[in-house]
């Protein structure tokens, strides 16, 4: 296998990189997490039945963290760290999370 300086480009870029980690707690239950954290580093993932949200991610991020559920969209600056209680509300719980491009 070669290595073409493309090929180790990339490769040191995925290792130096993370994922946002988003903790989600359910809804009318703020004791702990739901399944603990998901990785959102690539299409949308369930977080059914979540009330409130916070995550984490580099501050060089340049994305946003997009919540859909059945009553519309919302996304936020994947660097914020002001994060409203109940995020889900408007758009429905039974809500799916990604990141991607604002």
């Amino acid at each position: 296998m070669l290595f073409t300086p493309l090929k180790v480009a990339v490769a040191i870029y995925a290792i130096g990189t993370t994922a946002t980690e988003l903790t989600c707690w359910p809804k009318n239950d703020f004791k702990g997490p739901i399944s603990g954290t998901y990785n959102l580093n690539s299409g949308w993932q369930n977080a059914r039945n979540c009330q409130s949200a916070r995550w984490s991610t580099g501050t060089n991020n340049p994305n946003c963290i997009w919540i859909k559920g059945s009553s519309g969209q919302k996304s936020w600056s994947a660097r914020t760290n002001n994060f409203p209680t109940d995020i889900f509300k408007d758009i429905g719980y039974d809500s799916q999370v990604r990141e991607a491009a604002c």
